[in-house]
């Protein structure tokens, strides 16, 4: 079967997938150390990609957590999961 349009944008790249799990292991780290029931805020050094950000928000979407990705120039990048 050929391959989809969908499959080859929504794809990431090996660095992104490197980029990706180090950051995946980052945030389970804050949840094994930190979640208390309430949201939970994670400091991230740097705003990730675009397709980092969907693939992530899907990867603790099927685990039962919603992530979402915040910025500003004052406070730098973080993420809240609840």
């Amino acid at each position: 079967m050929a391959i989809t349009k969908a499959e080859i944008l929504g794809r990431l790249t090996q660095d992104q997938e490197a980029a990706a799990s180090a950051l995946e292991a980052t945030i389970d780290a804050e949840i094994r150390r930190n979640y208390v029931g309430r949201e939970l805020v994670v400091t991230i050094s740097h705003w990730p990609h675009e397709r980092i950000r969907q693939e992530l928000e899907r990867r603790y979407r099927e685990a039962g957590w919603i992530l979402s990705f915040h910025s500003d120039q004052r406070d730098g990048s973080w993420i809240t999961v609840s």
